[in-house]
């Protein structure tokens, strides 16, 4: 039963590099063209890249934050929801209206 577990293991591991993973190969192609491109800024470059993908990830923490604290706060909800009552009168609605359709006065007459 071993080598039927090894089998299923590799074929996993072979599928995920298949469909969009970044293989071995890859990953050193990469590195040279990185080291290639920026020498010796390379440490620089990575750090600079790191500290603005952290500060990526913490506004868009603090984004969702804000988002689910608006959301799902009740005091919020029902202040806001008073608040949009009485700005909103039912005389104030404005009634909507289509074009009253007018039919021709005169049949079409044929041109030929």
């Amino acid at each position: 039963m071993l080598p039927f577990i090894q089998v299923i293991s590799s074929t996993v591991n072979a599928s995920v590099f298949a469909f969009g993973g970044l293989g071995v190969g890859e990953m050193l192609l990469i590195g040279m063209i990185a080291v290639m491109l920026f020498g010796k800024r390379l440490p620089e470059v990575a750090r600079s890249l790191g500290k603005s993908y952290t500060q990526f990830r913490r506004g868009l923490h603090d984004m969702q934050s804000e988002i689910y604290t608006h959301t799902y706060s009740d005091t919020h909800a029902s202040s806001s929801y008073s608040a949009l009552a009485d700005r909103v009168e039912e005389d104030d609605r404005d009634v909507p209206t289509a074009p009253k359709f007018e039919p021709p006065s005169e049949e079409p007459q044929d041109k030929s």
